[in-house]
């Protein structure tokens, strides 16, 4: 537990100690682990940083998330000849919405607009 309380300290090991730590509370018994020299202060040890490696994983999924927001909003599909602007950018809106916590977050028409322009000088030329 020594070992675990001191790799949990590092953003770098704290896989290895929560993978380890996770092992021993599934094969051992809370009575054995009662019986261990130390154990509540160990465990004392560990949560604080637990929750900020929590934490740090939270935001980096969060973020992660938006990133991939973000990069569908950028993508544009090539447009048919067939269709129209109105029509691209109604596809374009209805891919590019992003729920989190009940909030829906939707492309911001400008750029969609600039973006599709410059597609458009691109074909021309």
């Amino acid at each position: 537990m020594k070992y675990i309380n001191n790799w949990n300290k590092n953003a770098k090991f704290c896989q290895i100690a929560q993978s380890t730590l996770n092992i021993i509370f599934k094969t051992r018994k809370p009575n054995e682990l009662s019986k261990l020299v130390d154990i509540k202060h160990n465990l004392e040890g560990l949560l604080p940083y637990t929750e900020r490696h929590y934490e740090r994983l939270s935001k980096l999924e969060q973020v992660s998330a938006f990133v991939d927001y973000t990069w569908n909003c950028m993508k544009l599909r090539p447009l048919n000849s067939s269709e129209t602007r109105n029509e691209a950018s109604e596809t374009l809106n209805s891919s590019c919405s992003f729920s989190q916590e009940n909030q829906v977050v939707q492309c911001c028409s400008n750029v969609e607009s600039e973006s599709f322009d410059k597609q458009q000088r691109e074909e021309r030329s």
